[in-house]
């Protein structure tokens, strides 16, 4: 009642305009605050929900009622747009909910195109290789669950810093650690993959330095984090691969951690390799090399995989 809405409504109501159809302001506050004590207390529910918590309608029931949750668009770069629902959504931003329900009204044509882009790509091989952290892709099949990044988040320093992805293929770490606030570079030397980096990142309004080149043309190479999952196997096949990569590691400054996740000894790639270590013995070479001794096992991954995490002692 003291605040300048309240007043404003009130002298509204006195020159005979009504308030969403009501002439009782004191009865619509009653029901939003109705509203905010049911988020408060139990987050908030789709509307398919809603009647099974006492007190939650706060609006008339009609034939719309089951269709009346917060209501998004989605543009043309993939950005979502409030279409519907302002108040539960301001009430949700007041107590900082990390995540809410909400129904899609409609999608613009090119998110659609890019979207059949992204399943065009993926059916060539089964599935995403990765997660998508974009909230309209998460009904695409991945290969690797989302449990790398929650052994890594929580390990990782709680100061964000620079972060670099070796290998991105389509950015998910990049994205998931832009989030919590880390500077992060992609390196992907695969055009199109680079590509798919870029528009995600975008859709999310995500800042990513996208590096379209192999590791061993990075011209900065000092970072706080860097992830190398399922990447450095690739330049054990040949002895000039390898001692590139020799190279590349001893030139490289990691200030905290390093994430190495290795390849299987029997994994069909690695027939007839120059070099094909033994998961810990990998994790000691690329060690050795870095100035990163101290070694923590993590767990297995996919395909009898092992993440391993690299620091200084």
């Amino acid at each position: 009642s003291e605040t300048r809405y309240y007043k404003r409504a009130l002298a509204h109501l006195k020159h005979e305009k009504l308030l969403r159809g009501e002439n009782d302001i004191d009865a619509i506050f009653k029901r939003i605050e109705i509203l905010h004590d049911s988020i408060l207390a139990n987050g908030l529910k789709s509307m398919k929900e809603w009647p099974e918590i006492d007190g939650a309608h706060w609006e008339t029931l009609d034939k719309f009622a089951s269709h009346d949750d917060i209501t998004v668009s989605i543009d043309r770069d993939g950005r979502f747009m409030l279409q519907d629902g302002k108040h539960r959504l301001s009430i949700t931003k007041l107590l900082q909910l990390k995540s809410i329900p909400v129904a899609v009204g409609f999608r613009h044509k090119k998110w659609v195109d890019f979207r059949n882009e992204i399943q065009s790509f993926c059916n060539k091989r089964g599935s995403a290789y990765q997660p998508f952290t974009h909230p309209d892709l998460q009904d695409f099949p991945v290969h690797h669950d989302d449990k790398r990044e929650k052994d890594i988040e929580d390990k990782i320093p709680n100061k964000p810093g620079s972060l670099l992805d070796l290998g991105s293929y389509f950015g998910y770490f990049c994205c998931y650690f832009s989030k919590i606030g880390w500077k992060c570079t992609a390196v992907e030397h695969h055009k199109i993959h680079s590509y798919f980096i870029r528009r995600l990142a975008d859709a999310e309004d995500l800042n990513i330095n996208v590096l379209t080149m192999s590791l061993f043309e990075i011209p900065d190479r000092e970072f706080d984090v860097v992830l190398a999952l399922n990447i450095f196997h690739h330049y054990l096949k040949t002895k000039d691969l390898f001692n590139q990569l020799t190279e590349f590691l001893n030139t490289l400054t990691v200030n905290e951690q390093m994430y190495l996740e290795t390849h299987h000894p029997e994994d069909q790639i690695m027939t007839n390799s120059y070099k094909n270590f033994e998961p810990r013995d990998f994790a000691e070479y690329v060690a050795s090399n870095t100035d990163l001794p101290k070694i923590t096992f993590l767990r297995q991954t996919t395909r009898n995989r092992q993440l391993y995490l690299l620091e200084k002692e």
